[in-house]
Parts: structure tokens; sequence; C-alpha cells
């Protein structure tokens, strides 16, 4: 699992690791559960201040250094999202609070550095249900490996069942993991009762051995992020685990490979080093990006002396110590980190961090919140001004009920848009938008798996149908990424005409040039804006980075890099004369390279995404007009330059 978070391409399935550890786990605390239990000396209390012992004390030193070090590396906003997952962790809920986010592999998952706190959430919420379970199952002389055996099958089948209807819930969801445990209680309790199976000898646990083995190496090279996991791909790693525990310690390559004494090192400081690898991790993917090999391994290295240490200066002493004062002590000091993670939180201050906003380079609290809004979900705005219902899924703004202007496009078009929405730009307008959403009105497509609820190919219609029936809108502005951004986002949706895959370039000639040819039917004033470069750095991994990361671009570079886009659009000019083409490169470029930022702000919120601050720019710069604004209207932009 290590190897997999820092060179995920390499060790593409590595994240079974997890798997592995369910199993492993529910075996080792299980057959604990199960031996005091016969021997008459099981206590909850006993059991849950072993617990304490062995998880808080780790996990304690962890999230206050992540929150120290995140205090003096993140910018206010990603510190608020810090304290929320310090304040998860400390409360075992990780895997609810990502659930409610995004998926575990999604692009901005490097951003967490707790977000590897899922699978402890997981393992100590089944640790709060199992003893009672099997304590109460032992009263009753029930039988306890049937037990174990009917929860995982039903645990299993809402695995299953789960997988395609809600993929992250099913990844993150206690109720279809708790089975990965349970597959080593069951086999503690095997074991317990001496059955073979759980107890193999001789040349049977060396094929054990070997097959166990086989079944890792064969995971960690064929499963992908883009498998539905867990789903029927887990029985792979817990299957492999199952054979390898039964196994024991003289099968021919347990011996030879778990047995040796750097495997049995590695084992000592397991958890602590699984618990300082993923925040390192995190923050050198936030500050740098893409880290070299040889900055990974070192990374790597310091995580692993950090694990030792607080194996031998943390861990060790206070579980070998009989004191009993440490339990509540470390419960206390839990509980505070929690407060301190709500508490920040929830803070409104524009000054947590030593980095706070970039010291007026990023976007403000109040302007992040109404940028987000136009990212979002449409308000009730289209509906009282419009009498439009769109789909949910779209955004749908209007700040007059006789729009001069319609924004359409994708989230590049939100951003467009932000400035008007803030109130920056003051100009009747609409804006009706969907994420990843070509606006191609005659071309059948097939979406992105999982984003059929986009319907693109609606959106162009519903477009198309609001310039026809609203007589006050004179002009379209068209905000569209390139679809190979949208490919690299996720987004790689594939269009056809009359059955045959298009380019997408092609595709682009015929969409948008059926949308053009419809607004010129329907005699609008039609200004395609093309897009912005794509800098691939966010503002704040820029300042993060400095000097260190280089966030310009060559124009040189860029302009090789848009050739096809370029040519396509040229041949869109071509066709439809009628149309303005505002090319907006020169403000972000001069001869030589290209910035994210002039000598005041950046311009992005993002990668890609144009800012409150450079959607005003852009604007008062280029549409001023072909909108026809008032040209005594003066900006904040245009009244600092």
């Amino acid at each position: 699992m290590v190897a997999f978070h820092a060179f995920p391409d390499a060790v593409r399935g590595g994240f079974i690791g997890v798997d592995i550890f369910f199993v492993i786990s529910g075996f080792l605390i299980s057959t604990i559960l199960f031996e005091n239990l016969e021997r008459g000396t099981f206590s909850f209390g006993e059991f849950y201040s072993r617990r304490v012992r062995r998880i808080f004390p780790a996990l304690i030193l962890v999230l206050a250094a992540t929150m120290a070090l995140g205090w003096a590396m993140l910018f206010n906003e990603e510190f608020q999202q810090l304290s929320k997952q310090v304040a998860a962790g400390a409360a075992f809920v990780s895997n609810f609070a990502l659930w409610q986010e995004s998926g575990y592999f999604d692009s901005d998952a490097v951003q967490k550095p707790l977000l590897h706190l899922w699978s402890l959430g997981v393992e100590e919420q089944f640790y709060i249900v199992w003893p009672l379970l099997v304590y109460l199952g032992w009263r009753l002389r029930a039988n306890l490996l049937l037990l174990a055996l009917l929860i995982a099958a039903a645990s299993f089948g809402l695995n299953i069942a789960g997988r395609h209807a809600d993929p992250v819930g099913t990844f993150y969801s206690p109720l279809t993991r708790f089975w990965e445990l349970l597959s080593g209680a069951a086999l503690a309790q095997l074991a317990q009762r001496r059955f073979v199976v759980a107890n193999l000898k001789g040349a049977w646990a060396d094929a054990a051995s070997v097959v166990g083995i086989l079944l890792i190496v064969g995971g960690c090279a064929l499963l992908t992020k883009n498998r539905l996991f867990p789903g029927w791909w887990a029985v792979i790693p817990i299957s492999s685990s199952m054979l390898l525990i039964a196994a024991g310690p003289n099968a021919v390559l347990n011996r030879a490979i778990l047995c040796n004494p750097a495997a049995i090192w590695f084992g000592l400081i397991s958890y602590p080093l699984y618990l300082w690898h993923w925040p390192l991790l995190s923050y050198s993917y936030m500050t740098f990006g893409d880290p070299p090999v040889i900055f990974r391994l070192a990374v790597m290295g310091c995580a692993t002396l950090l694990a030792f240490g607080t194996y031998r200066l943390v861990e060790a002493p206070i579980r070998r110590s009989r004191s009993i004062s440490y339990v509540p002590a470390l419960a206390a000091m839990m509980v505070a980190i929690f407060a301190m993670g709500v508490i920040f939180y929830h803070s409104d201050s524009e000054r947590i961090t030593r980095l706070n906003n970039g010291n007026g380079l990023l976007q403000s609290t109040q302007e992040r919140v109404l940028y987000e809004k136009t990212r979002s979900t449409s308000d009730s705005s289209c509906a009282d001004k419009l009498h439009r219902t769109p789909n949910s899924h779209w955004v749908c703004l209007a700040n007059s009920s006789i729009p001069r202007v319609l924004f359409v496009g994708d989230s590049h078009a939100m951003a467009l848009y932000s400035s008007i929405y803030a109130g920056e730009i003051s100009l009747p307008s609409a804006l009706l938008a969907a994420h990843g959403c070509e606006l191609y009105p005659n071309l059948e497509y097939r979406p992105t798996p999982g984003a059929e609820w986009e319907d693109c190919t609606k959106l162009a219609a519903e477009v198309i149908a609001l310039v026809n029936d609203t007589a006050s809108l004179r002009k379209v502005v068209i905000s569209v990424a390139p679809a190979s951004l949208h490919a690299a986002h996720g987004h790689r949706h594939v269009y056809l005409d009359h059955g045959t895959v298009l380019s997408d370039g092609a595709a682009s000639l015929q969409g948008m040039g059926a949308l053009l040819e419809a607004l010129k039917q329907a005699r609008k004033e039609v200004t395609f804006v093309i897009d912005v470069p794509l800098f691939g750095l966010t503002p704040a991994r820029c300042i993060r980075g400095a000097p260190v990361v280089d966030c310009s671009l060559d124009r040189m570079s860029l302009d090789r890099s848009r050739t096809d886009y370029v040519s396509t659009l040229n041949a869109l000019a071509l066709a439809h004369p009628e149309v303005t083409f505002v090319d907006p490169t020169d403000l972000f470029c001069g001869p030589l390279r290209c910035s994210a930022r002039d000598e005041r702000r950046f311009m992005f919120a993002d990668t890609d995404h144009l800012s409150i601050y450079g959607s005003t720019k852009l604007i008062e710069t280029y549409l001023r007009a072909p909108l026809g604004l008032d040209p005594t209207r003066v900006s904040a932009v245009s009244a600092a330059n």
C-alpha cells in the first residue's frame, strides 16, 4: 500500500494492501477474543483499554504533526478542510467524511493528507460491534463460526449490490467492508477448532503459501483504480491473505519472505509507517505536483525513520507500561485533537495559517464562496426570472428577467461568468452550462461512465430553446474547454454521426457548427471565447512551491500543444464568419512566457479555471465591445490598472 501511494503507476494494484490488513486484523484480534472467552478472562474494559494503548499514541502524534505542517504549508481554505479531516480521524469516522466528498482514486485525493485514515475508521467501527456480537453469541452458546459467516455473507452481498449503484459508498462503507475482517475472524474460529483447513501442514502449507503470494503479486499487477473495487475483485486479496495465514510460519514462502528479519522489523513499525507515509507524500504532491522518483524515495525513507522513532519512543513504552493513567490521558488528548479540528474547520478568520490566502494573491473567502456558487448547481433564479426548469446537474443562473447576454458551455463558462455573478461586472445576463459538456445538438454520444447524468445533447437543445424563447437575448457567449482537457479530467465523451465514431476535431466541426448555425438562425450575435492557457498547477501550489516550482509556460510550447485545437477553431471561423472569435491568450502571455498571474493577483482559481479576478479582467479587456458593456462602467480591475 505504501508503494502504491508513492509509485501508483508502478504498483497499480497496491491498494489491496488495505484488504490484506483487514483479514490479518480480523484474524489476530478475533483470536484474542475467542481465547479470552474460552479462558473466562474477557472483559470489555480490558479489550478497549488495549485498543486505546495500541491505536491512540501514534495516531495522536501524527494528527498533531499533520496539523502543524498544515498550518505552515496550507492556505486558509485548505487548512479548514484538513481540520475537518483531523476531526474525522480523531473520531474514527474518516470513511464517512470522505464518502460525502469524493472517491479514493479521484484526482483531488492527493490533496487530503489524512485520506488513508478511512481504513482505520472501518477497522475501529468493526471493533465497536464485533466484540459485543461475539460476547452475546458466546453467552447464548451460539455457533460463532456460523455467526461470522452469516454476517460476512450479508456484507459481501451489499458489496456486490452496491458496486455499480454507489461505487464510492461501497468503497468506504463499513457495511460493505466488514466481510473482509470477518474472513479473518472466521479463519480464527476454524483455527481454534483445529480444522485442518486453518492449520495446513507440509506440502499443503507450501502450496497455500505459493498460491497466496502469487495472488498478491497478480492482484498488484492486474488490479487498477479503474476496477469496480472492492466488488468481486476483493476476493483476490482476501483469499490470498487467508491462504498465507492458514499456511503458517513454516510454509516455504512464508518462512523465506514473511519471517525474515527485515519483514519482521517492518511488521513492528507497520502501523506508524501506515500513519506517517501518506501525510508526507500528500504534502509533497501538493507542493511539487509530481515529485521525481528520488524525492519520493527520500520521503519514504523519512516516513520509515519517523515510524521507527514513533514505535521505539512512543508506542512501545506505553504498551509495556502497567500504569492505568495512560488510557484516560490518551482519551483526553484525542478529544482535544478532535475539538481543535472542529474549531478550526468552523473558523471564519481570514488569517488562520501562516500563508493565509497568499497575501492577497489568491481569492478571498468571500470570493471563493461566490465563485463556488457558479460551479455547483442552479439556484432559483432561472425558474423565477426565465421560467426554465433545468436538469438538476446543470448550472443555470440569471440576474435579470430580461437578460441581454447568455453565457453557455462547460465549467469554463461558469468561471467566465463568475465576475458577473459576483457583481464585478454589471450586465443583465444568464448562464446555462454543465461540467465537461461540449454543446453538440446534432450528435449522439456515449457519455463517460459515471457521467451519464450530464446529458450534454439535451443541454445543447435547451440552449437553443432558451435563445429562441427569450426575446431580450441579443448575444450569446460560448466558452468550452478543448475535448483533450475534458478527457484529462475524466470526461471522454465519444461522439457519433449515424453510428460512426468521430474524432475530436470532426465532432467539434459538426457539433459546434450545428450550434452556431442554430444561433445564426435565431439571429443572435455570437462570441466564441477561445480557451485560456492550461497551466497545470494551482495557484496555491505555485506559491507553496516557490521558487522550486516554475508556474510559467513557454509560449512556443503552448502554441504547439494547441495546434489541433486552433486548427479546428480556424475551420469553424471560416465556416461561420458571422461569429466573433476572441483569443485572450495575450492576457496571460508575452512573446516568450505565459503566467497565471499579473503584477497584482493570480487570474486562475485552479489549474485551468479563471478566478473572479481573472474573469473580470478578461471581460474588461476583450468583451467590452462584443457585449455592449457601458463604457462608463469602471470595474475593480480597470480602476486598479
